[in-house]
């Protein structure tokens, strides 16, 4: 398997390799997210859905939405 190849090299660039496996794993398996208060009044997009939210509303930002936007991850 390629990456138990990496980790036995233990070179810097196999190194980073074995790095940027690790966040795209993470990237895709996280399940996680956050409530946060809005402080001022804002409009959201969530997959082409407007939302209007006022400040002292509860809003929840998903962790796994953001790590599979399109526009920031091509073919996520």
């Amino acid at each position: 398997m390629e990456i138990q190849k990496l980790a036995a090299k233990g070179d810097a660039q196999s190194e980073d390799k074995l790095m940027r496996y690790a966040l795209e794993a993470n990237r895709l398996t996280n399940t996680t997210g956050l409530f946060r208060n809005v402080v001022g009044k804002a409009t959201v997009t969530d997959g082409g859905r407007v939302h209007n939210v006022n400040a002292g509303d509860e809003v929840f930002c998903s962790f796994v939405a953001a790590c599979r936007d399109p526009s920031v991850f091509p073919d996520p």
